[in-house]
Protein backbone atom coordinates (compact mmCIF):
# COMPACT_ATOMS: atom_id res chain seq x y z
CA UNK A 1 0.00 0.00 0.00
CA UNK A 2 1.12 3.68 -0.85
CA UNK A 3 0.14 7.35 -0.53
CA UNK A 4 -0.27 9.40 -3.01
CA UNK A 5 -1.39 13.28 -3.54
CA UNK A 6 -3.51 14.04 0.03
CA UNK A 7 -4.40 11.17 1.32
CA UNK A 8 -5.24 8.85 -1.78
CA UNK A 9 -4.63 5.28 -0.82
CA UNK A 10 -3.00 2.83 -3.61
CA UNK A 11 -4.86 -0.83 -3.38
CA UNK A 12 -6.32 -2.63 -5.20
CA UNK A 13 -9.86 -4.16 -5.23
CA UNK A 14 -8.50 -7.36 -2.93
CA UNK A 15 -6.55 -5.39 -0.36
CA UNK A 16 -9.22 -2.54 0.73
CA UNK A 17 -8.30 -0.89 4.06
CA UNK A 18 -9.54 -3.31 6.81
CA UNK A 19 -10.51 -0.28 8.97
CA UNK A 20 -11.80 2.95 6.91
CA UNK A 21 -13.08 5.71 8.12
CA UNK A 22 -15.61 8.05 6.71
CA UNK A 23 -14.77 9.95 3.98
CA UNK A 24 -11.52 7.83 3.45
CA UNK A 25 -10.31 7.92 -0.64
CA UNK A 26 -8.72 5.01 -2.53
CA UNK A 27 -7.35 4.30 -6.13
CA UNK A 28 -7.57 0.47 -6.89
CA UNK A 29 -5.21 -0.62 -9.77
CA UNK A 30 -6.42 -3.31 -10.87
CA UNK A 31 -10.34 -1.07 -11.84
CA UNK A 32 -8.71 1.81 -12.19
CA UNK A 33 -11.33 3.48 -9.82
CA UNK A 34 -11.23 5.94 -6.93
CA UNK A 35 -13.18 5.11 -4.56
CA UNK A 36 -14.77 7.05 -1.12
CA UNK A 37 -15.99 5.47 1.98
CA UNK A 38 -19.28 6.96 2.85
CA UNK A 39 -19.60 5.44 6.15
CA UNK A 40 -20.92 1.95 5.68
CA UNK A 41 -19.31 1.25 2.25
CA UNK A 42 -17.43 1.94 -0.54
CA UNK A 43 -18.68 4.37 -3.50
CA UNK A 44 -16.86 5.13 -6.83
CA UNK A 45 -16.24 8.97 -6.64
CA UNK A 46 -18.18 9.05 -10.33
CA UNK A 47 -21.54 8.50 -8.18
CA UNK A 48 -22.14 11.47 -6.56
CA UNK A 49 -26.19 10.97 -5.74
CA UNK A 50 -24.18 8.54 -3.77
CA UNK A 51 -21.61 10.10 -2.08
CA UNK A 52 -20.99 13.29 -3.26
CA UNK A 53 -16.89 13.52 -2.82
CA UNK A 54 -14.33 14.83 -5.21
CA UNK A 55 -10.53 15.34 -4.19
CA UNK A 56 -9.65 18.67 -2.78
CA UNK A 57 -6.32 19.97 -1.92
CA UNK A 58 -7.25 19.32 2.13
CA UNK A 59 -7.10 15.52 1.94
CA UNK A 60 -10.10 14.96 3.35
CA UNK A 61 -12.05 14.98 0.57
CA UNK A 62 -15.21 17.52 -0.44
CA UNK A 63 -18.32 16.08 0.57
CA UNK A 64 -22.43 17.10 -0.97
CA UNK A 65 -25.07 17.39 1.25
CA UNK A 66 -28.69 18.90 0.82
CA UNK A 67 -28.39 21.18 4.50
CA UNK A 68 -26.46 21.28 7.50
CA UNK A 69 -28.32 18.53 9.45
CA UNK A 70 -27.36 16.09 6.60
CA UNK A 71 -24.03 17.43 7.05
CA UNK A 72 -23.98 17.41 10.54
CA UNK A 73 -25.34 13.73 10.62
CA UNK A 74 -23.02 12.37 8.31
CA UNK A 75 -19.84 14.07 9.58
CA UNK A 76 -20.14 13.45 13.37
CA UNK A 77 -16.38 14.12 14.05
CA UNK A 78 -15.35 16.89 11.29
CA UNK A 79 -11.57 17.85 11.61
CA UNK A 80 -10.41 21.03 10.96
CA UNK A 81 -10.03 21.59 7.37
CA UNK A 82 -12.95 19.42 6.28
CA UNK A 83 -15.00 20.44 3.36
CA UNK A 84 -18.78 20.37 2.50
CA UNK A 85 -20.64 21.79 0.12
CA UNK A 86 -24.62 22.63 0.72
CA UNK A 87 -27.30 22.51 -1.58
CA UNK A 88 -29.97 23.79 0.01
CA UNK A 89 -28.25 25.72 3.12
CA UNK A 90 -31.62 26.38 5.98
CA UNK A 91 -28.62 28.90 8.16
CA UNK A 92 -28.29 31.19 4.68
CA UNK A 93 -31.23 33.99 5.05
CA UNK A 94 -31.56 37.17 3.45
CA UNK A 95 -34.84 39.21 4.07
CA UNK A 96 -35.16 40.43 0.55
CA UNK A 97 -34.40 38.34 -2.25
CA UNK A 98 -31.15 35.75 -1.57
CA UNK A 99 -28.59 35.86 -3.93
CA UNK A 100 -26.29 32.33 -3.75
CA UNK A 101 -24.91 30.07 -6.15
CA UNK A 102 -26.32 26.58 -6.71
CA UNK A 103 -24.19 25.24 -3.32
CA UNK A 104 -22.96 27.27 -0.88
CA UNK A 105 -18.99 25.77 0.45
CA UNK A 106 -18.72 25.33 4.22
CA UNK A 107 -15.50 24.85 5.71
CA UNK A 108 -14.34 22.86 9.31
CA UNK A 109 -12.47 25.69 11.58
CA UNK A 110 -12.11 23.46 14.05
CA UNK A 111 -14.50 24.49 16.26
CA UNK A 112 -17.59 25.08 13.71
CA UNK A 113 -18.46 24.82 10.58
CA UNK A 114 -18.18 28.17 8.43
CA UNK A 115 -20.29 29.42 4.74
CA UNK A 116 -17.17 30.80 2.59
CA UNK A 117 -18.95 31.56 -0.11
CA UNK A 118 -20.33 35.31 -0.54
CA UNK A 119 -24.29 34.95 -0.13
CA UNK A 120 -26.78 37.99 -0.54
CA UNK A 121 -29.69 40.26 -0.09
CA UNK A 122 -30.83 42.72 -2.86
CA UNK A 123 -33.61 45.59 -2.39
CA UNK A 124 -34.71 46.18 -5.73
CA UNK A 125 -37.79 48.77 -4.45
CA UNK A 126 -37.07 52.50 -4.27
CA UNK A 127 -36.75 53.59 -0.30
CA UNK A 128 -35.70 56.47 1.82
CA UNK A 129 -34.34 57.90 5.25
CA UNK A 130 -34.04 61.31 6.65
CA UNK A 131 -31.29 60.30 9.37
CA UNK A 132 -28.47 62.23 9.75
CA UNK A 133 -26.63 59.04 11.40
CA UNK A 134 -26.54 55.99 9.77
CA UNK A 135 -29.73 53.81 10.30
CA UNK A 136 -30.46 50.68 9.65
CA UNK A 137 -34.13 51.60 8.72
CA UNK A 138 -35.29 52.83 5.62
CA UNK A 139 -38.92 54.87 5.74
CA UNK A 140 -40.35 54.55 2.52
CA UNK A 141 -43.08 52.54 2.36
CA UNK A 142 -42.01 50.74 5.60
CA UNK A 143 -39.49 48.97 4.27
CA UNK A 144 -36.56 47.78 5.70
CA UNK A 145 -32.74 47.64 4.24
CA UNK A 146 -31.47 44.60 3.22
CA UNK A 147 -29.57 41.73 5.37
CA UNK A 148 -28.07 38.99 5.17
CA UNK A 149 -27.67 36.09 7.55
CA UNK A 150 -24.62 33.36 7.74
CA UNK A 151 -22.33 31.65 9.86
CA UNK A 152 -19.27 32.71 10.24
CA UNK A 153 -15.81 32.58 12.37
CA UNK A 154 -14.24 35.65 13.83
CA UNK A 155 -13.75 37.28 10.76
CA UNK A 156 -16.20 38.03 7.50
CA UNK A 157 -15.99 39.73 4.17
CA UNK A 158 -18.55 42.18 3.05
CA UNK A 159 -19.84 43.95 0.17
CA UNK A 160 -22.11 46.64 0.01
CA UNK A 161 -24.11 48.07 -3.16
CA UNK A 162 -26.18 50.57 -3.72
CA UNK A 163 -27.41 53.01 -6.48
CA UNK A 164 -28.62 56.11 -4.82
CA UNK A 165 -28.33 60.19 -4.22
CA UNK A 166 -29.17 62.42 -1.15
CA UNK A 167 -32.34 64.77 -1.56
CA UNK A 168 -32.31 68.05 -1.69
CA UNK A 169 -28.95 69.50 -1.68
CA UNK A 170 -27.53 66.69 0.50
CA UNK A 171 -25.31 63.45 -0.38
CA UNK A 172 -25.85 59.91 0.48
CA UNK A 173 -23.63 57.48 2.06
CA UNK A 174 -23.91 53.72 2.78
CA UNK A 175 -22.01 51.45 4.88
CA UNK A 176 -22.43 48.07 6.88
CA UNK A 177 -23.79 47.02 10.41
CA UNK A 178 -23.21 44.02 12.04
CA UNK A 179 -26.05 42.44 14.06
CA UNK A 180 -27.86 45.80 13.65
CA UNK A 181 -25.04 47.66 15.30
CA UNK A 182 -23.03 51.02 14.12
CA UNK A 183 -20.30 49.26 15.47
CA UNK A 184 -17.30 50.79 13.02
CA UNK A 185 -14.49 49.14 15.50
CA UNK A 186 -14.79 45.73 14.02
CA UNK A 187 -14.25 46.92 11.03
CA UNK A 188 -10.58 46.88 9.28
CA UNK A 189 -10.95 48.21 5.45
CA UNK A 190 -10.03 46.45 2.20
CA UNK A 191 -10.18 49.36 0.25
CA UNK A 192 -9.64 53.04 0.78
CA UNK A 193 -12.78 53.85 3.24
CA UNK A 194 -15.35 52.54 5.48
CA UNK A 195 -18.32 53.99 3.50
CA UNK A 196 -19.03 55.14 -0.30
CA UNK A 197 -20.56 58.55 -0.50
CA UNK A 198 -22.22 59.97 -3.84
CA UNK A 199 -19.45 62.44 -5.18
CA UNK A 200 -22.06 65.65 -5.09
CA UNK A 201 -24.90 66.64 -3.51
CA UNK A 202 -28.17 65.86 -5.53
CA UNK A 203 -26.40 63.98 -7.73
CA UNK A 204 -27.28 59.47 -8.41
CA UNK A 205 -24.35 57.31 -8.15
CA UNK A 206 -23.84 53.85 -8.35
CA UNK A 207 -21.00 53.13 -5.94
CA UNK A 208 -19.59 49.53 -3.75
CA UNK A 209 -17.33 49.34 -0.84
CA UNK A 210 -15.57 45.74 0.61
CA UNK A 211 -14.48 45.44 4.43
CA UNK A 212 -12.83 42.66 6.01
CA UNK A 213 -15.21 42.52 9.35
CA UNK A 214 -13.13 41.41 12.58
CA UNK A 215 -13.73 40.61 15.70
CA UNK A 216 -17.20 38.95 15.16
CA UNK A 217 -18.78 36.45 17.88
CA UNK A 218 -18.66 32.95 15.51
CA UNK A 219 -22.03 31.50 14.73
CA UNK A 220 -24.76 33.05 12.85
CA UNK A 221 -23.90 36.58 11.73
CA UNK A 222 -26.31 39.49 10.36
CA UNK A 223 -24.61 41.93 8.18
CA UNK A 224 -27.43 45.03 7.03
CA UNK A 225 -26.63 47.84 4.88
CA UNK A 226 -27.43 51.34 6.53
CA UNK A 227 -27.17 54.38 5.26
CA UNK A 228 -26.97 58.48 6.40
CA UNK A 229 -27.86 61.62 4.59
CA UNK A 230 -25.15 64.52 4.57
CA UNK A 231 -27.09 67.49 4.93
CA UNK A 232 -30.23 67.81 2.07
CA UNK A 233 -33.15 66.22 3.08
CA UNK A 234 -33.38 62.33 2.34
CA UNK A 235 -30.96 59.55 1.60
CA UNK A 236 -33.16 57.47 -1.39
CA UNK A 237 -32.65 55.38 -4.60
CA UNK A 238 -32.68 51.40 -5.13
CA UNK A 239 -31.47 49.08 -5.66
CA UNK A 240 -29.18 48.38 -2.13
CA UNK A 241 -27.70 44.88 -1.57
CA UNK A 242 -25.11 43.63 1.40
CA UNK A 243 -22.94 40.66 0.07
CA UNK A 244 -21.07 38.39 3.16
CA UNK A 245 -19.01 35.76 3.18
CA UNK A 246 -16.79 33.84 6.44
CA UNK A 247 -13.05 33.53 6.12
CA UNK A 248 -11.36 30.64 7.66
Amino acid sequence: MSVIGHGVEIVTSSTRPASPFDGMQIYETDTRKTLVYNGSAWVEVSDLDNVGAVSDSTGFGVRVFTNEAARDAAITSPAEGMVAHLTTPTEVTANWTLYKPASIKTVYNGSQWVNTTFCGSLLTAGSYHTNTNFANLFTGSNYTPPRITIRTGAVAEVHIFGNFFGGGSGQGEITCSVDGTNNNAVRTPVNSSFTYRTPSSGIRAAGSATWVVTGLTPGLVSFDLCARRIGGSTVEGAPFAVFARGLV
